[in-house]
């Protein structure tokens, strides 16, 4: 089992999906696994878009910010 760090720190791995049965399964880091409907699975995945994309968008704010010293 894999170690939490204290203080919480992202996971560069991603999750991977498979479907079995009619549901969907996400494993991802830490031994963490997720079961959705297929419904419930699309939902995720464009919540996870729209959040990775505004993750991103506040990561390059920062980083112009500190370049530029301000």
């Amino acid at each position: 089992m894999a170690e939490w760090k204290e203080p919480f720190q992202p996971s560069d791995d991603a999750g991977a999906a498979s479907a079995e049965e009619g549901v969907v399964i996400l494993d991802g880091p830490f031994s963490v696994a997720v079961t959705f409907t297929p419904e419930a699975a699309l939902r995720t995945s464009e919540n996870l878009r729209l959040a990775a994309k505004l993750a991103r968008e506040q990561r390059e704010r920062a980083l112009r910010k500190e370049v530029s010293g301000l």
